[in-house]
């Protein structure tokens, strides 16, 4: 008796004398489904390597166990037959096919196998890509995850083809994002994925002679290939003067500031704004979107020095306060403003985003985007009740997508016409392992992969 590994269940007698043969009518459908070349499945052709071969072998463990299937078979021998010499790839996988029927229909009711292993996972299947699914023949650049937890690597994968309407495209740059390493972490249950996968949720893409950003890649697939499968529904035609690398970074991260201020707060002319975390790419499109969709004071937040300097002077900001300074800091935060604030653009929360709640002016509200600070805070019931202040949580992933569309396209007009800047970092696919390492580390510039 063994363990099926795909189920992890005992199998063992005659219904397993049957697999040799099933494996070799999957092996015969893919190949012919794929085209592949004759030598492209030696492994399932023949079996594996004699270390492991896989094939199911009869070691009776006394005479009672050696009747029926595995007694004709003989001691220790392979219940496949060779095939015929000289016959092609397909020929040799019709006989195995008809062979392990053979066997099958003669072990209805025989003695059982006291020890058999399965075949492989890798001779089930064409072999030579990271993730070989039936249709899929060649191979492509790509960074990618083969365990949880594990850096990216470049590496060979899959090529997509176009699958109905969802269209394969040809990547020119994708971004790198906290969201990704958290989904190859395993930490975001409905973006669980199996590996080996391509990691990547946001690119820019050519496809018929026009360029789109696209932020749905369909799995196994993601954006850090050079090409992708994505869902046509979420391609957005960008302007033909925007550079790919920038129009990336209004995707995952623009759209987070733009729509908080919009969709989410209903940021109405005149008034104030505080920006949490204004170091980051994040805080630097909210400061510029602040400004331009007409708030009164803008006021940056942040550690870093020559951030608060360059939201200052280069961003839009009228004011700057920065973070761990000593002093009450809700205290502080008002003093900046001159009272309070009617919206809070918050990727921390934590210590700043309490701070940020008792600067509130009555009606304001605070756009919860991110957890950087920290996953909770202690927040005093009776003050902010007293404030009919209000938490608002926002998601891009959850945003309709033509309100997603819009506000792309609006923020796009404005990058087009350089209204909006955001520092980018350009490496190639081959450094996509110290990308990642990079991004963990909170950087305040975009990282983009250029794939071409």
């Amino acid at each position: 008796m063994g363990t099926d590994p795909d189920a992890g269940v005992p199998v063992e007698g005659a219904e397993a004398d049957a697999d040799l043969g099933a494996v070799a009518r999957v092996a015969r459908a893919d190949l012919a489904a794929a085209t592949v070349a004759e030598d492209l499945l030696p492994a399932a052709v023949t079996g594996v390597p004699d270390s492991d071969r896989g094939l199911l072998t009869e070691e009776p463990e006394g005479a009672a166990r050696g009747a029926g299937v595995g007694a004709a078979a003989g001691p220790g021998a392979p219940l496949a037959a060779p095939a015929p010499a000289g016959e092609g790839t397909l020929e040799r996988l019709a006989h195995l096919e008809a062979h392990g029927a053979a066997v099958a229909a003669a072990g209805q009711g025989a003695g059982r196998i006291a020890h058999r292993r399965r075949v492989p996972r890798a001779a089930r299947r064409p072999t030579g890509f990271a993730r070989p699914r039936q249709g899929y023949a060649a191979a492509m650049r790509a960074a990618v995850l083969t365990a949880r937890g594990e850096p990216p690597a470049p590496s060979e994968f899959e090529d997509p083809r176009p699958d109905g309407e969802n269209p394969v495209l040809e990547v020119l740059v994708a971004g790198v994002n906290p969201i990704d390493l958290a989904i190859a972490a395993g930490k975001v249950p409905v973006r669980e994925r199996e590996h080996p996968s391509v990691p990547g949720i946001e690119g820019v893409g050519e496809l018929d002679g026009s360029r789109y950003y696209f932020d749905t890649p369909v799995a196994p697939f993601g954006s850090i290939a050079e090409r992708a499968l994505v869902e046509r529904e979420s391609l957005i035609e960008i302007p033909d003067e925007l550079d790919p690398g920038l129009a990336v970074s209004l995707g995952v991260a623009g759209l987070a500031a733009w729509l908080a201020l919009t969709w989410r707060a209903e940021l109405r002319p005149g008034e104030d704004v505080l920006v949490l975390g204004a170091s980051g790419v994040v805080g630097q499109c909210a400061v510029q979107a602040a400004r331009l969709l007409g708030a009164g004071k803008v006021v940056a937040a942040a550690r870093d020095e020559g951030s608060l300097a360059r939201a200052r002077h280069d961003l839009g900001a009228d004011a700057v306060v920065q973070l761990g300074d000593a002093g009450d800091l809700a205290e502080r935060l008002r003093e900046t403003v001159g009272g309070g604030y009617d919206v809070v653009v918050d990727p921390l929360w934590g210590e700043p985003a309490l701070a940020a709640l008792a600067a509130l002016n009555r009606d304001g509200r605070l756009i919860a985007i991110g957890n950087a600070a920290g996953e909770t805070l202690a927040l005093p019931g009776r003050d902010f009740r007293n404030r009919l202040g209000r938490i608002v949580g926002h998601t891009n992933f959850l945003a309709p997508r033509e309100v997603k569309r819009e506000a792309y396209a609006a923020m796009a007009r404005h990058a087009a016409a350089g209204n909006i800047v955001v520092p980018v970092e350009e490496r190639p696919l081959d450094e996509v392992g110290a990308i990642w390492e990079e991004q963990a580390t909170s950087p305040h510039h975009k990282l983009v992969v250029r794939l071409r």
